[in-house]
């Protein structure tokens, strides 16, 4: 059977925080966090991927339907060169400015080339060119192995929080206060969690803010076995949100010591009777563990409420 997309997600309409867009650019990623800022933008996708995202922005009020065309460029014997895989018609343009397509197949992409154009009212208006590659699997035999938890490890991350038009940028830590049968004992400047690895793979339970109570149930930070793309859910006992995980992999993730194979993990909660939505993209380093966490809130249309960003800066 040839090979073919099929498009799961059209273009939505946002509006980040309120501002009109003035760049117009188109961007290959994994996925779109929820201002549709681009999730881990890239122009190499490993073997694994069974999809593609794609971010763009365009000038406020400019044009009325995009469209986006996929093509195959060289993909060897498994696709024949310049073969439509994936084509998205009549979506309605974006109001202020940004917008994404997200279009899926049934098996891995195969390695090779492949070009998108997208066209703006029905003339070209970008193009971009992505390669699938072949990944490089890290040497891990066991969940235990996904991050190291002795006693007093201590994870420090620069921070920047943006919110309401300003900017701020502090130290935060992640550090292991204990480590028992049930987990390691993990302390952060807002909240206090037990971690625990297993045959799910990184569990976190977290702890209420007022009674300081563990939750009932583990949210799945990162899955083991570590055979991705994978997909998997977390509703909350109290029915107040659900959340979706999506995880890719292996891809070049930055470290302390460079870049490396591993793994990005999406977190999609939805909040039950509100107006808005966050994601969480974690960039996991097998054996070091988070090296990069973004989190977004926005409205559910898009429009940005906060945005924080921490990236790993030292380890012991």
């Amino acid at each position: 059977m040839p090979f073919r997309f099929t498009t799961l997600a059209l273009v939505l309409l946002i509006a980040l925080s309120g501002a009109e867009q003035t760049g117009e650019s188109i961007q290959v990623c994994l996925a779109s966090a929820a201002d549709y800022s681009p999730v881990y933008p890239t122009a190499v996708l490993p073997a694994t991927s069974k999809g593609i995202t794609v971010v763009y922005r365009v000038t406020k009020g400019k044009f009325k339907k995009m469209t986006e065309k996929i093509f195959a460029v060289d993909a060897g014997t498994a696709i024949p060169p310049n073969t439509l895989l994936a084509s998205t018609d009549d979506v309605v343009g974006p109001v202020n400015g940004a917008g994404f397509f997200e279009s899926s197949g049934e098996r891995p992409v195969p390695p090779g080339k492949y070009r998108v154009d997208i066209l703006a009212d029905g003339a070209q208006w970008k193009t971009t060119q992505f390669s699938v590659v072949p990944a490089a699997e890290p040497k891990i035999a066991r969940p235990e192995d996904l991050v190291m938890l002795p006693k007093g490890r201590m994870w420090t991350y620069a921070e920047t929080v943006e919110a309401g038009g300003t900017r701020m940028t502090h130290n935060d830590t992640y550090a292991i206060a204990s480590v028992d049968n049930a987990g390691a004992r993990v302390d952060a400047s807002s909240e206090h969690m037990l971690w625990h690895l297993g045959p799910s793979g990184l569990a976190v339970w977290r702890k209420e803010l007022i009674s300081q109570a563990l939750l009932p149930q583990p949210q799945v930070w990162l899955s083991w076995p570590l055979n991705a793309p994978k997909t998997w859910s977390y509703p909350a006992s109290d029915g107040s949100f659900t959340e979706t995980y999506r995880m890719w992999g292996p891809v070049p993730v930055k470290g302390l010591q460079g870049e490396a194979p591993g793994y990005v993990v999406l977190t999609d909660r939805q909040i039950a009777r509100e107006d808005f939505h966050s994601t969480t993209e974690r960039d996991f380093l097998p054996g070091v563990g988070i090296v990069r966490e973004i989190y977004v809130v926005a409205t559910k249309n898009g429009e940005l409420q906060n945005r924080v960003e921490r990236v790993l800066t030292s380890v012991r």
